[in-house]
């Protein structure tokens, strides 16, 4: 895995300030020791066919972005895909790749994440968003924010036991799905990892079926969703 410097520091309404050579040689010489090596490299980094990282500011960021993207736990899309997959960032971390655009989720209210995690990531949804998303050779799509943010998401009536079950229940397939994962990711290839991925195919159908039930998906419904992905 690969990790970014990013030497900034916070300001007034999540600015990113660049922090001085100085200080950065002195609170993080490992860092600085690293950056400095590769100096004449960093200098010669353009944009627009203009060198923009000058001077003192050598080891700056060509877009810093701002904290408040940083802090909030996020939603990360991969941006082509057959099947939508949206994977969760924790908090006071960031992503920068072509084609995987971010999401942040604000005023959850009652929801748990993990609601919409597991709806964004079902086959409902997935069927609904390649009929909306630009449709890419090989039987791709290009998911993107825009329409992500359009899906129609199921609300909850949380004064409402029954609903409220659907609820803490695709709360708990999704919790479990990710620790799965994160099992599976340690493992090399072997029975063991087999075994986890049969559990994680398992989960996701719960998930899928209680998506189904939820959104109230008839049996030829669900047929016609299941061949079109």
């Amino acid at each position: 895995s690969a990790s970014v410097i990013y030497p900034y520091s916070e300001g007034l309404n999540s600015t990113p300030n660049l922090i001085s050579e100085f200080e950065l040689k002195k609170k993080y010489p490992n860092t600085y020791q690293f950056l400095h090596k590769n100096k004449e490299i960093l200098r010669q980094r353009m944009d627009s066919r203009k060198y923009y990282a000058k001077g003192n500011n050598w080891f700056r960021h060509l877009r810093p972005g701002s904290f408040r993207y940083i802090h909030p736990t996020k939603f990360i899309v991969k941006g082509i895909e057959k099947r939508a997959k949206i994977g969760l960032l924790k908090e006071n971390t960031a992503f920068n790749g072509a084609n995987c655009p971010g999401i942040i989720i604000e005023n959850l209210g009652n929801y748990n994440l993990f609601y919409f995690l597991g709806i964004l990531n079902s086959r409902l949804i997935s069927y609904y968003l390649r009929s909306v998303c630009p449709a890419k050779l090989g039987g791709y799509t290009r998911f993107n924010v825009q329409n992500i943010n359009n899906s129609p998401i199921r609300s909850i009536n949380f004064f409402n036991d029954e609903e409220k079950k659907y609820h803490d229940k695709l709360v708990t397939f999704v919790g479990k799905i990710i620790k799965l994962n994160g099992k599976r990711d340690m493992l090399p290839s072997s029975s063991s990892r087999d075994k986890i991925e049969r559990e994680i195919q398992i989960v996701d159908e719960n998930i899928d079926e209680l998506v189904y039930e939820l959104y109230g998906i008839s049996k030829e419904e669900i047929k016609i969703i299941e061949d079109g992905i």
